[in-house]
């Protein structure tokens, strides 16, 4: 028994000789939305399964208070809603939506209230539509509904909306959540996108390799990853030999005690923690760097430098390095929300692809 509304415990999940999921626990309450988020390959669906109950694992799943680690899919109380939506095609939007729904009294009225949940347009002549007839971002609403109509206390979101066009994926999935949320039902959205995860969960789980790495919530990822592989999957994470001399102190270290005395550190630090000197901003140590180039995302420019006494790259998003030319040598500094970890998390940073 468990006093949390959903408590995973699982300790092993192999795939003949290979193992893709160990050590995986989470305590989630009641009308919280998680995340789920990794690599391809990490492991995420296959959890996401085991939960559903369509895979087998070692380990215990209690929700509200029972163990369902042994029942099959249809008693859990868990819907799941993949990537494709499963819709049946030769069944129109009410058939879909119905076929979850216990007894033919009531049930037209029962699968438009679900639809209208879900904030489908023109319910009345969508449900009679096939689903080859309405759109990606309708088929994922209807897709919901359908999960909806089985009255689950968790659903299950396997990457539902990475195959809808961007701007159509933001409106859906917080109307979406929107509806689940107005029901109070507890939500787990499985992800690669960083983006989606922050923006949709109450806390994220980060998967790699099969294990739980970190558990968390957003901000506490971003400003406080755990280690050098978390910090890279959540953001930009600039990650240079870490030298007092060059960079000074006064950072965060997360970096381990190591058997090997005198053992190397590397210094993590985000775009934003990057600055200009030109302005007294309370950073002891001046690092000389050259603009190698300025590229425009959106509202915000990055700052691609190389820092002279090393020849390291480094970005930031300082607007004052942002009206500098190419070529200009510059002095900037290193705020105290960088983070030192133990140089054996081997790790190469994303950005350098971009040099």
């Amino acid at each position: 028994m468990t006093d949390k509304y959903l408590r995973i415990d699982i300790r092993s999940k192999d795939y003949g000789k290979k193992r893709v999921l160990s050590d995986i626990q989470l305590d989630i309450d009641q009308g919280e939305v998680i995340a789920i988020m990794g690599q391809s390959g990490s492991g995420k669906t296959t959890l996401a399964r085991c939960l559903a109950g369509f895979e087998e694992c070692e380990g215990e799943i209690f929700l509200d208070g029972r163990d369902i680690s042994k029942m099959h899919p249809k008693d859990r109380s868990i819907g799941i809603v993949p990537q494709d939506g499963a819709l049946f095609p030769h069944l129109n939007v009410e058939q879909n939506v119905g076929f979850g729904i216990k007894g033919k009294k009531g049930r037209s009225e029962k699968v438009r209230e679900y639809l209208s949940l879900v904030k489908l347009e023109d319910v009345e002549n969508t449900a009679t539509k096939k689903v080859d007839q309405i759109s990606g971002g309708q088929q994922q609403r209807v897709a919901v509904a359908r999960a909806l109509a089985g009255n689950p206390k968790v659903i299950i979101l396997d990457e539902s909306f990475s195959a809808l066009d961007q701007w159509l994926r933001i409106s859906v999935r917080r109307q979406i959540l929107e509806s689940l949320k107005s029901v109070n039902c507890t939500v787990i959205v499985i992800t690669h996108d960083v983006n989606e995860a922050f923006e949709l969960a109450d806390r994220v789980a980060v998967i790699q390799d099969g294990k739980l790495v970190q558990f968390d919530t957003s901000d506490n990822l971003y400003l406080c990853p755990n280690s050098l592989s978390v910090a890279q999957l959540v953001g930009i994470a600039n990650v240079v030999n870490y030298d007092e001399e060059i960079y000074g102190t006064g950072f965060k270290d997360f970096s381990q005690r190591s058997e090997v005395s005198g053992s190397a550190k590397l210094l993590m630090s985000r775009p934003e923690d990057v600055v200009s000197l030109d302005a007294d901003v309370g950073t002891p140590i001046r690092i000389a760097a050259t603009i190698e180039s300025i590229k425009s995302s959106g509202p915000t420019k990055h700052i691609y430098l190389t820092i002279d006494k090393t020849g390291e790259p480094i970005i930031s998003t300082d607007e004052f390095l942002a009206t500098q030319a190419v070529g200009e040598s510059v002095e900037i500094g290193i705020s105290s929300e960088g983070i030192i970890y133990e140089s054996l998390d081997k790790i190469i940073s994303d950005y350098q692809s971009h040099w």
